[in-house]
């Protein structure tokens, strides 16, 4: 149900306070819908030719009945299309819930029911015991999960690539590398951050580095947008070492999921990559200290629940910065978006 729907069906009889409050709990069961819709692969089923409910229904091993009420639902949303002959087909809409599509979400659905929900579930926990509700709900932290969970791990970097694709990479390249020869993108995961600033700086060039398993996908990353001649690849752990020789050290959207002791050991440690003349610079999401952040904070209980850390304010990224032996912090703040850049040199 969608908050459209919901309050066309509550607004006779109801407080207007009532509906406010179902439109903002209630999501979930539009979400959730979604979420059935990509774990059974049904936009796949429909992708060479059109069914009917019930040859879905066979196809798939499901009730018929339920998934009749899933499909209207689907159809009065704009994912399908019931033709004359009692046939659904797909719309370009629904290319957002099929695999391997260019503007797929099915990393974001999934990585949301089955972990961010049940991570939410636990927000009781957090507020009980300062820890991630992550914990809470799966009894290990969210990167030992990831680990030992394959599935799991794939549909969240699947989560991140899309973020990069739909949200990050837009607001970067707002950024001005023209007068940079060599970036590192430290914790850069498969590259897509890394191979669209290149693409839009042909004379710029790259190392990329985080640990083997994102590096492992970087390879088509890099050829897919022709780059790779201009990356260079590098396996490692940030909280050991990061590699030298760079002009711009990036750093983006890896803060905010460490705490402070763990985020200073990041830049720490690319403090000692750096040269004199080299300058950091940090993409994330940054807390207003004052006025409306209704997104933000929303971000930061998101981020609790599942990594332990909140949003920091620019002062606080300012005393990070300063512990970890850089100066000068410059705020960037970014029209319409509420992710910004920070620029710091060494101390």
């Amino acid at each position: 149900m969608s908050s459209s729907q919901l309050t066309q069906w509550l607004e006779k009889g109801s407080s207007s306070q009532l509906i406010q409050l179902l439109e903002k709990a209630l999501g979930f069961l539009s979400f959730q819908a979604i979420y059935a819709t990509v774990k059974l692969g049904l936009i796949e089923q429909l992708s060479s030719e059109a069914k009917t409910c019930q040859e879905l229904a066979t196809e798939l091993a499901i009730d018929e009945k339920i998934l009749l009420h899933l499909i209207r639902w689907l159809t009065e949303n704009g994912f399908l299309e019931l033709q004359e002959d009692g046939k659904y087909k797909p719309t370009p809409l629904s290319s957002q819930l099929q695999f391997n599509t260019p503007d797929s979400l099915c990393g974001i659905i999934l990585s949301f029911v089955e972990l961010i929900f049940p991570a939410y579930n636990q927000l009781m926990y957090s507020l009980k015991t300062g820890k991630p509700g992550f914990e809470g709900a799966f009894q290990v932290g969210i990167y030992e999960y990831l680990s030992k969970n394959p599935e799991a791990g794939l549909n969240f970097n699947m989560w991140m690539e899309e973020s990069t694709r739909e949200i990050i990479i837009p607001v970067l390249n707002l950024y001005d590398f023209s007068n940079i020869e060599k970036m590192v993108d430290v914790g850069g995961n498969t590259g897509k951050v890394t191979a669209a600033i290149l693409k839009n700086n042909p004379n710029l060039q790259a190392i990329l580095f985080d640990l083997e398993y994102p590096i492992q996908g970087a390879k088509n990353v890099l050829e897919s947008a022709n780059v790779s001649e201009r990356c260079q690849t590098i396996v490692g752990d940030f909280f050991k070492s990061v590699p030298s020789g760079g002009d711009l050290y990036l750093l983006s959207r890896v803060l905010f999921n460490w705490d402070d002791a763990h985020a200073i050991e990041i830049l720490k440690n690319v403090r000692a990559a750096m040269g004199e003349t080299s300058k950091l610079l940090i993409f994330d999401l940054l807390l207003p200290s004052h006025g409306k952040a209704e997104l933000e904070l929303m971000a930061s209980l998101n981020l609790f629940v599942l990594f332990g850390n909140l949003l920091r304010t620019e002062e606080e990224y300012y005393e990070l910065l300063t512990k970890a032996g850089f100066q000068s912090p410059k705020l960037i703040k970014i029209a319409r978006s509420q992710f910004n850049f920070i620029e710091a040199i060494p101390a």
